[in-house]
């Protein structure tokens, strides 16, 4: 996990999408899994280490976690409330 502030944030943002979008478009992706997939996959907890973060942006990890909506990519979560933006690896 990595926090980040300022122009880092738009780069970091920048590179993640453009993965994204990329692996997506190499595996004709959709973006989401059905829940036949979600069932076969244990979930795993976030873990934010001693980075401080509001409840709606730990809420907000977890969610991409346990819907597998990164599809095993990383994923960057904006807490607008602690202004601060955490990047999760895979």
């Amino acid at each position: 996990m990595i926090v980040l502030r300022g122009a880092r944030v738009a780069i970091a943002l920048a590179w993640a999408c453009a993965s994204a979008c990329h692996a997506a478009n190499a595996t004709g992706a959709t973006g989401a899994t059905g829940a036949a997939g979600a069932a076969e996959r244990p979930a795993h907890r976030v873990d934010f280490g001693e980075t401080p973060a509001s409840a709606d942006a730990r809420y907000l990890a977890q969610w991409v976690v346990d819907s597998r909506d990164n599809n095993g990519k990383p994923f960057a979560v904006v807490d607008k409330k602690d202004a601060r933006m955490i990047v999760f690896g895979p």
